[in-house]
């Protein structure tokens, strides 16, 4: 008779009992074990691999705000103030204006990026150039994602059976590994952390305000390897434009002001810039051309592009015409208006009080006008035959000082004046 060994077990041509009971029993064991397993993710809840993308296989709800970070426990972290604001969900407009398909690819990609995968294969439903404007979009809308550059590629697989679905794969290109974008992103949390800390509790207006002026007076307009990045701004203080607007949105979305980033043309040449709510209306905010080049080399903050109009915009910048963006025309919030400094004519005794202010202070005088006639009666009036500037020597005698030299610039399509003085005893 022949010997078998099952594990150990001597089988000796004995009759086989039935296996089913010794089955159930197991099966039942293992339910009962994974019931109670303590920390047991359920495999449905987690993000499946990007393999395959699809509008039916989309993983992120359709919902015109997603926030890809992960759930705070409010309990466990603290203020709840403070959480609120940790918790605020930017402004991601550019997937706004997608239909529903567009979005589920357009998540897909975001989460992609979150997850720091570079490479998306066997996308179907979708062509390459529809793909790469998705992740456009994607980048415009997330500047916290500053890894991810604003280039991809695509690669198109057609099966060589007919019958058998295209297939696009996405390559994303990042700028760092993982382990530098947890640096960076420390480096910038530090960088934030005093921001977010005196903001705390200001309206609108000042929020912007004090983010506008923090960048502007730690950042030099410089052209550089990485001068595209908002890291160089944060981090280096150095950068153009597309930088500048970078900060500013990211910066922004820490502070919690809803903002878009805004690809277009300043003078001709390619330039961003960005759009800003504020009490619930927009204005358009150049953080780059707020820091101007004076012709010796330095760099003087200005607000005259701060909180503006569209069409005041437009005197000079032209949007990218690929995307539709809301059109600004409010006002309360523009800084000269907010400040007092907005006039609609003029009269010199209802300026002396600010040049007095400013002269005493050694400050420059910045005032807006109306329009262009009334700016140029002011210029003509204070600087022209007249002199009415000669009125504010009378008031500073009174305080044992005058003003031995004026200086002025002209912003003729903001229709702004800067007066600087030069003061003697």
């Amino acid at each position: 008779m022949q010997r078998y060994e099952l594990k150990g077990v001597a089988a000796t041509g004995l009759k086989k009992k039935p296996l089913w009971p010794w089955l159930l029993l197991a099966a039942v064991a293992l339910a009962a074990l994974l019931i109670f397993l303590p920390g047991r993710k359920d495999p449905a809840a987690e993000v499946p691999p990007a393999a395959v993308i699809s509008p039916e296989n989309e993983v992120l709800p359709e919902t015109d705000q997603v926030d890809l970070l992960p759930v705070v426990d409010l309990e466990e972290q603290g203020s709840g103030q403070q959480i609120l604001e940790e918790m605020y969900t930017p402004w991601r407009y550019y997937r706004s204006l997608l239909d529903s398909r567009q979005q589920g690819y357009y998540d897909q990609i975001a989460a992609a990026v979150y997850r720091h995968e570079d490479l998306l294969t066997g996308i179907i439903g979708i062509d390459s150039d529809e793909l790469m404007e998705l992740a456009g979009m994607v980048w415009l809308d997330y500047p916290e994602y500053f890894w991810m550059e604003s280039s991809c590629s695509t690669t198109i697989w057609t099966p060589g059976v007919p019958g058998e679905t295209v297939t696009v794969d996405l390559q994303l290109h990042f700028s760092m590994d993982e382990q530098q974008r947890q640096e960076i992103q420390a480096r910038l949390d530090e960088r934030c952390a005093p921001i977010l800390e005196e903001t705390r509790g200001m309206d609108d207006f000042h929020k912007v305000k004090y983010v506008y002026d923090d960048i502007i007076n730690s950042t030099v307009y410089q052209h550089g390897e990485r001068d595209q990045s908002l890291c160089t701004v944060l981090l280096e203080g150095e950068g153009v434009c597309a930088a500048y607007a970078k900060a500013t949105q990211y910066v922004l979305d820490k502070v919690g002001i809803r903002n878009i980033y805004v690809l277009g043309q300043a003078d001709g040449e390619g330039h961003a810039w960005n759009i800003v709510q504020l009490d619930g209306a927009n204005y358009e905010l150049d953080t780059t051309w707020g820091d101007p080049l004076n012709d010796d080399g330095s760099q003087t903050l200005t607000y005259n592009y701060f909180c503006i109009t569209t069409e005041e915009m437009s005197r000079n910048h032209t949007r990218d015409a690929s995307y539709v963006l809301p059109t600004c025309t409010a006002t309360d919030c523009n800084y000269f208006r907010h400040e007092g400094l907005f006039f609609d004519y003029y009269d010199i005794q209802i300026l002396l009080p600010y040049l007095t202010d400013a002269a005493l202070n050694g400050e420059e005088a910045t005032l807006k006008f109306a329009d262009s006639a009334l700016l140029n009666q002011a210029v003509e009036a204070m600087l022209g035959d007249a002199f009415e500037l000669e009125e504010l020597n009378k008031v500073l005698e009174n305080e044992g000082c005058r003003v031995a030299v004026f200086w002025h610039n002209v912003d003729e399509e903001m229709n702004v004046l800067n007066l600087s003085f030069e003061m003697e005893s």
